[in-house]
Formats: C-alpha cells, sequence, structure tokens
C-alpha cells in the first residue's frame, strides 16, 4: 500500500509528466539534469522467495523493477561506464541525460539476477566490492549488529545490550524493540573501530545465543566474467570499514588491501572507491588519493556536475521505492524527478524562475548556490 507522501509525489509527478505541466518529458529532463551525470545505486537485486528472505527491505529492488528501471534507462538516458563519465565531466563535455548505474558492496545477486540484464540492453555499470567477503558467506559486520541487537530488544535484554555498550564508553537509549531502535544501536557501533565492535557483537551473539548469519556474495570468477563483459570493478575497502572511526594503518590496509585484493585476482588496478556508509572526511579523501584512486563515490544525494569533488561523488539512492506510481507500478514520471534531483531539485528550479536572472526574489532572497546542493540535492526514499 502506498504512503501519503508516495501518493502525493506520484501525483505532483504524474500532473507534470502526463497533464502537460512539464511539456514533455525530455524537457523535464533536460532542464532538471542539466550538464551533470545521475549515478544510480542499487543494492541487491532479487527475485520471489529471496525479497521476503532480506531482513533489510531498504537494499532491495526487485528484478521486475531493476529490469523497468534499465529498459527506461537504455531508452531516455545516455548510460555511461562511470570512469568515462567522471572523464566527461572533467572535460565538460557530458552528453545530455548522462547516467552511471553503480552496485554496492558485492551481492552475488549482482551477477545472478542484474548482470543478465544489463548485458542484454548494453547497460555498463559499476561495482564496489569489500574484497574480504568475495566468495564467502561471512555476514556483513552491520547486518550481524543489527541481528544480534534486534534479537535482544525483542527479548526485552536491555540491560545486556547497555553493559555492552557502555563498556565502549556508549550510553545507548533504545527500550523499546522497534526497526529505530535497532537501527541506532547500529549506528552506535560505527562511531567505534572495527576490533572494538566485532568483540561487543561476538559477545551479544554468545550471550544470546545468536547462530551467525549467512550472507552471499560473489565470488572471484563471477567478479572477473562481469568485469570482461564491461563491468568496472571498484574498491568498497576490505571489511566495509567505516574510514572516519578507524586509525590511520587501518585505513591505509583498507584502501590499499583492497586494491592489491583486485589487482592480485582481476589483473586490473582499481581506480574506483565507494566510501562504506558514506562516511567520508578530509583525511579519509586524502588517503584515497594517496592510495591511488582518481575518484570516489559518497552517498551525499544529488547529480553529480561539473564543479563535483571526484573523491566525494554524490549518488542516488535507487531501490524498490525510486520510482513506484501510486499502483504500486514504475512510474516513469517518478523516475525522472529522482534521477533528476528530486522533488526539492523541482522547488529550486521554480524558484529560480521566480527570482529571475537578478537573483533575488520580492523579498531579497538570496540566488541559490548550485554548488551546495541546488538541483542536486534529492531527499532519501521513505
Amino acid at each position: 500500500m502506498s504512503s501519503v507522501r508516495q501518493v502525493v509525489k506520484a501525483t505532483i509527478a504524474g500532473l507534470g509528466y502526463y497533464g502537460g505541466g512539464f511539456r514533455a518529458l525530455g524537457w523535464l529532463a533536460d532542464r532538471l539534469h542539466g550538464a551533470g551525470c545521475a549515478i544510480l545505486t542499487y543494492h541487491r537485486v532479487l527475485r520471489g522467495a529471496e525479497v521476503a528472505a532480506e531482513p533489510d527491505p531498504g537494499l532491495v529492488t526487485t528484478i521486475e523493477t531493476f529490469a523497468a528501471h534499465m529498459q527506461f534507462i537504455a531508452q531516455r538516458y545516455r548510460p555511461l561506464a562511470l570512469d568515462e563519465a567522471v572523464a566527461r565531466l572533467a572535460r565538460g563535455a557530458l552528453p545530455p541525460r548522462a547516467c552511471a548505474v553503480t552496485f554496492d558492496d558485492g551481492w552475488r545477486d549482482s551477477y545472478t539476477n542484474a548482470y543478465p540484464i544489463l548485458r542484454e540492453l548494453n547497460i555498463p555499470a559499476t561495482i564496489f566490492v569489500a574484497t574480504s567477503y568475495v566468495g564467502t558467506e561471512r555476514p556483513l559486520w552491520t547486518r550481524q549488529a543489527a541481528r544480534v541487537f534486534d534479537e535482544a530488544l525483542r527479548r526485552g535484554r536491555y540491560r545486556l545490550v547497555s553493559d555492552a555498550l557502555a563498556g565502549a564508553g556508549l550510553q545507548p537509549s533504545a527500550r523499546t524493540h522497534t526497526p529505530r531502535a535497532t537501527e541506532s544501536l547500529v549506528s552506535a557501533l560505527k562511531r567505534m573501530p572495527a576490533t572494538k565492535r566485532e568483540r561487543i557483537v561476538a559477545d551479544l551473539a554468545a550471550a544470546l545465543g545468536c547462530p551467525v548469519m549467512k550472507d552471499p556474495w560473489l565470488t572471484w570468477d563471477e567478479l572477473r566474467e562481469m568485469h570482461e563483459g564491461g563491468v568496472l570493478v571498484g574498491s568498497h575497502t576490505r571489511t566495509h570499514a567505516i574510514l572516519t572511526a578507524e586509525a590511520p594503518e587501518c585505513v591505509v590496509d583498507e584502501l590499499v588491501g583492497s586494491r592489491a585484493d583486485i589487482q592480485r585476482h582481476l589483473g586490473i588496478t582499481a581506480i574506483a572507491f565507494c566510501y562504506p556508509d558514506g562516511a567520508t572526511d578530509e583525511r579519509a579523501e586524502a588517503m584515497v588519493r594517496q592510495a591511488g584512486y582518481s575518484l570516489a563515490c559518497s552517498t551525499q544525494p544529488g547529480v553529480a556536475r561539473a564543479n563535483a569533488d571526484l573523491l566525494r561523488l554524490p549518488r542516488i539512492a535507487a531501490d524498490e521505492r525510486m520510482a513506484h506510481g501510486i499502483n504500486g507500478g514504475f512510474s516513469r514520471a517518478l523516475f525522472v524527478c529522482q534521477a533528476a534531483g528530486g522533488f526539492r531539485g523541482l522547488a529550486q528550479m521554480a524558484n529560480r524562475r521566480l527570482r529571475g536572472p537578478g537573483g533575488r526574489g520580492a523579498r531579497g532572497r538570496r540566488k541559490c548556490d548550485d554548488s551546495s546542493g541546488g538541483l542536486a540535492a534529492t531527499e532519501r526514499h521513505p
């Protein structure tokens, strides 16, 4: 069932698209998109029973929805490999409606479900892999932590959670069993080094008797096949480490080590990097550059434009909810709006038109600065 927010978004986009308010799809895409590249972020592409088995719906795009996204991109956009898009961006030579498709983490369904669709439609893509997980079934640490915290809260073991985090100097406030409470506890772990958080999760799992979950990761052979088929392979660190929480020597190992893993197994030099959890700062970016990467993606929402920092490229969260219309089906109008910067982008474009070339409206408002967001700003999907 669609939420009120989804209905409002779909209605606004539909009125513009089908009612002629935007005149034509091409006009809207060109006006909002401008001289920029929409870098779309996917995680898991799942089918049938796989969807129900995934504990984090925020990672999911069904194979039917992904196929609809890719078919529309093939028809209406200019899909580019990420490295080519960045090179053209730097030269000011991007084609209209440029976009790049990316996948985070290295889930096996990127190969089994997404790759055949990309290959059929001749759409290039980039996959950022946490290299220590490749070829294993080890759970991503954030997911194991979420499972452990959720189980503790479900059982009402609030004191157990409090004591575990207090040893790390944290004071958890969660005393209810809700998804938001679990998320807040996992977020607290993201602020500490890997060794501490791993010990906390392991101790809690042992106290609760929680088995270690399994996650399906790509193998190096599958990655090699994807690379030979035109998929750019980039680094997502070795262990999905949060760089801003780690000591410098650990950050170097994550950056250099993951690049060495890719070189050793695939025989290629990784030039693209993606910050786990989007966490970055000046120190992390400097170390990414020193490790030899020439471009890096963040989770900052927006369209990459000519003034973009190539080591903090914005992206657009693309998932099952990105372009669902009122009836739950794929909405072309919503996709265009989201891929061009979201409804904030629409509002800011309208404000600029009202202000006129002088940059100030009747009440003396300052002209919007695109370098700090502008049309590139977009909200997270509900």
